[in-house]
């Protein structure tokens, strides 16, 4: 997919999320594009990297302002193609990875309060730290990220 007929969506993507929150060319986006069984492939002309909800928020009006499909991906390791993109590079992928921090856990009342990119590996570990355990577990925990775990 070309970036030209999206009428400066790609650069006004760049300019709300930073360098580090859009990623573009084949090399970069191509991890992205092939589920982690090889079975899915598509094509996308930019990998949309958010770190807060306000970033997201901002990606997902400007994408629908332009009418831009987009496809969230969480950790790329679903079975059944739910975050594969299509093969005509027509939807852009919004990967929530950067959203990866443990915000709070209380042992007490048994609750943590994690972003969506964080690997269920990393929120057992969190909660093993704090004398919890979290009773989930799954081939893909050290890849599969919460947003995309609790939406499957």
């Amino acid at each position: 997919m070309d970036e030209t007929p999206y009428n400066g969506l790609i650069e006004g993507l760049r300019a709300r999320l930073g360098p580090h929150g859009v990623l573009t060319g084949p090399a970069d986006t191509a991890p992205y594009c092939e589920d982690w069984r090889r079975l899915y492939h598509g094509r996308t002309s930019a990998v949309l990297r958010p770190a807060t909800t306000a970033e997201v928020a901002d990606a997902v009006r400007l994408c629908a302002e332009q009418g831009v499909p987009i496809v969230p991906q969480g950790g790329n390791t679903s079975m059944v193609g739910g975050a594969a993109v299509s093969e005509d590079g027509s939807e852009i992928v919004l990967s929530l990875s950067r959203m990866n921090k443990v915000r709070a856990i209380d042992p007490v009342d048994m609750t943590m309060e994690i972003e969506a990119g964080v690997t269920l590996k990393a929120a057992q570990e969190a909660a093993a730290e704090v004398g919890c355990l979290l009773p989930l577990s799954i081939s893909s925990e050290g890849s599969a990220q919460i947003g995309g775990v609790l939406a499957t």
